[in-house]
């Protein structure tokens, strides 16, 4: 885990290390002893082994936005070959998937969110999948067709590719 992806944890589980700049200053290690004083460890403002540990529980175990927990995007290899996270979700995507909530007005079920590149393999992605930066998700919403799923999502700004066999829409940012 970079400098880079401990700020962008940290800011997404409400600290403020500064501009995500993948430098190790003053603004990012006063947001790390603040992390590392409510986890319960050393607050020694520096991301070493254990704290990046429990930086990445934390967000995976953390909201995405207010309908969706961190993680339903998680990798679906269940462990196999990464941690779940081996690229963080961007946060456009995230707001955006909960955006397309908001305007369906019932639940999203989201069936890949980011993936590791073996899983992204095995499910037949493309090499330079989005999925792989964390850019991508696949969703449905039961009750309502997939082509009106891709209309709202298109509405909203989101790249769209819909899979009218398995009913279901791939978005991305």
């Amino acid at each position: 885990m970079s400098i880079l992806e401990v700020q962008r944890i940290l800011s997404h589980l409400g600290y403020n290390p500064g501009e995500h700049d993948g430098l190790d200053g003053p603004n990012t290690q006063a947001a790390v002893k603040a992390f590392q004083r409510k986890a319960g460890i050393k607050a020694d403002g520096i991301a070493g082994p254990v704290t990046r540990g429990h930086l990445a529980e934390a967000y995976k175990n953390s909201r995405a936005s207010e309908h969706f927990a961190m993680s339903e995007y998680q990798c679906d290899c269940d462990g196999m070959y990464c941690g779940g996270f081996p690229e963080l979700m961007e946060e456009a995507l995230l707001a955006q998937v909960e955006n397309l909530r908001n305007r369906l007005g019932r639940p999203v079920i989201i069936t890949s969110g980011v993936r590791c590149t073996q899983r992204n393999h095995e499910v037949g992605g493309i090499e330079y999948s989005k999925h792989k930066i964390g850019c991508a998700a696949d969703l449905y919403c039961p009750g309502v067709h997939y082509s009106e799923v891709a209309a709202v999502a298109r509405e909203l700004g989101l790249g769209v590719i819909e899979y009218p066999e398995q009913l279901f829409v791939h978005v991305e940012v």
